[in-house]
């Protein structure tokens, strides 16, 4: 079909007055000379790694493209649809993971068979007129490309696409206003961006001072009366004991057992000591203690094979279930059939701790909340049950949360190939220890900071969203002739005639109706555009980059 056709001639303005006055509405075909690509045989190595820069549809970035990712030789171009584009040509990923996106070329390349490709006619279209337009197009696009398991795109929907076309002055106009405004637009999202690595580090502070008595250095300059954490420590082996005392018996019945005779109670280990003269210097009232110390008893999480699961039972929790703070949240979790004299051995109670001991989230915590009802750990958890008479469990998370109970936690295992924790190196981890008055003091000012991190995120989300929402709002502005002053009104501002876009149009149909005489297709004027292979040797292309 000749370029020359309807696709190129429009009517200057819709009949209910939709279009701004002057401009004109066609289909994109009419910007130029269209090419598709294509790919050389992987099979034949020498094909690839020469100097012909060779876009993939991977490779658009709705921007401009300036180097690719793979090259190919001339051979490869030889033997292969792929043609040499010019600079300034406009590509569009047909389908696959980028369908929709964009690309302006800054480099004679070739591309791939994904990739619809525009050699833009300059004389009467502003290139980044027709990206912006493109860009603000993307959603419907895709739209038009659903019928199959996948969106895809084809050249005949690209280039049947509507165009609403302004007088190319205002085309110009457009662009400059386009790009002043969303570089703006850009510069917010780019600062929005960079809150959450600040408040990620705002939260590791706040946990770092917290576990090292820096955070509530005024509350004790106020309360000197507190009870020491060494006469605190006395408590908290007896309350271990009995909880240790009562999660055996707990096993035991979940075996069938009864226990038998007291001379199971001789089997009771106390806490591990540790070394702390390496230790960094705490407040006077606190202590350094091993996390064994407040932990009374732990249990690995049960493994089952997936034949055991049920639709009605008790559910298990994954560290998926887990947040970075350490609450637990599970939906449609895994269920489990656990015999009612077992409950007491497996399911959680209030306050149990639960640690991630190996995988990608290993030393992910969260504490369990008797709200959620009866549930269990999964394999890839340790269960800890606390003093809580003498030990706050949210003070003793944040310090498992904090950078140095991390460190304590992981870092000895990042090296190797699958890192794994127990309870043996857990047991020996160093806590440090406040009064019990002072540690809920921590609890309650690290809450109180990390909501209002939690607040700053939420504003930050609503931001962003609406930094999105600027930008879309800006292109539909600018393609319905709202962001400028149209072509029309400036010239009567200035008493000067101008050239409607339907004229434009009208003149472009008539200078491609006479260059494609004699030729057997108007497409075939693509070649014009298109560099000849013959023009290209080994050395025509710069060095790669």
């Amino acid at each position: 079909m000749s370029i020359a056709t309807d696709k190129t001639v429009a009517s200057s303005e819709n009949s209910d007055g939709s279009l701004p006055e002057g401009w004109a509405a066609c289909q994109i075909e009419a910007a130029g000379k269209w090419a598709t690509g294509g790919t050389p045989s992987r099979k034949n190595p020498e094909y690839f790694g020469g100097k012909i820069p060779w876009v993939k549809s991977g490779d658009l970035n709705d921007g401009r493209i300036t180097a690719t990712e793979e090259y190919i030789s001339q051979e490869g171009l030889a033997n292969s649809a792929a043609k040499i584009l010019p600079s300034g040509t406009l590509s569009i990923a047909l389908y696959g993971a980028t369908i929709g996106k964009l690309g302006l070329l800054e480099i004679e390349a070739a591309t791939n068979q994904a990739c619809a490709n525009c050699i833009v006619d300059e004389l009467h279209f502003d290139r980044s007129y027709l990206f912006y337009y493109l860009l603000s197009q993307r959603q419907s696009l895709i739209e038009a490309g659903q019928g199959g398991t996948q969106p895809n795109l084809t050249n005949k929907i690209v280039r049947d696409w509507p165009l609403h076309l302004p007088p190319l002055a205002e085309q110009k106009r457009i662009v400059a206003k386009v790009e002043a405004l969303l570089e703006r637009v850009n510069k917010a999202r780019e600062r929005l961006s960079r809150v959450p690595d600040i408040l990620k580090k705002f939260r590791q502070s706040v946990l770092a001072a917290a576990c090292s008595g820096r955070l509530t250095a005024d509350w004790r300059e106020e309360h000197g009366n507190v009870e020491p954490a060494d006469e605190l420590i006395c408590r908290t082996r007896d309350e271990r004991q009995a909880k240790w005392e009562e999660a055996e018996m707990a096993k035991y019945a979940a075996g069938g057992r009864t226990g038998g005779s007291n001379n199971w109670k001789s089997k009771y280990k106390p806490a591990v000591e540790i070394d702390t003269d390496s230790l960094f210097e705490l407040p006077e009232t606190w202590m350094w203690v091993s996390f064994d110390e407040v932990s009374a008893q732990s249990l690995y999480g049960p493994r089952f094979g997936a034949d055991e699961y049920v639709s009605e039972g008790v559910p298990t929790i994954r560290t998926s279930d887990m947040d970075y703070r350490g609450n637990i949240d599970f939906d449609n979790p895994p269920r489990l059939e656990i015999e009612e004299r077992a409950k007491p051995h497996f399911c959680l109670k209030r306050n149990d701790l639960l640690v991630t001991r190996t995988g990608a989230t290993i030393g992910k915590c969260a504490l369990f909340d008797s709200e959620l009802g009866e549930a269990i750990a999964s394999a890839y958890l340790i269960r800890y049950r606390l003093t809580t008479s003498t030990t706050d469990p949210k003070y003793l998370l944040n310090f498992l949360m904090s950078p140095q109970g991390q460190e304590r936690l992981v870092g000895g295992t990042q090296a190797s190939a699958q890192p794994n924790i127990n309870t043996k190196a857990i047991a020996r981890i160093p806590l440090p220890l406040a009064p019990l008055d002072e540690q809920r003091e921590i609890v309650r000012r690290v809450d109180f900071l990390l909501d209002y991190a939690i607040e700053i995120e939420d504003r930050v989300s609503t931001g962003t969203r609406r930094t999105e929402k600027i930008g879309q709002s800006v292109l539909a502005k600018a393609f319905a002739g709202e962001l400028v002053e149209t072509e029309a009104d400036l010239a009567r501002r200035e008493g000067r005639e101008f050239e409607p876009a339907s004229v434009l149009l009208e003149r472009i149909a008539a200078e491609r109706a006479a260059e494609s005489n004699g030729s057997p297709s108007g497409r075939s004027n693509v070649r014009r555009n298109v560099k000849n292979l013959s023009q290209y040797r080994n050395d025509s292309f710069p060095p790669r980059p």
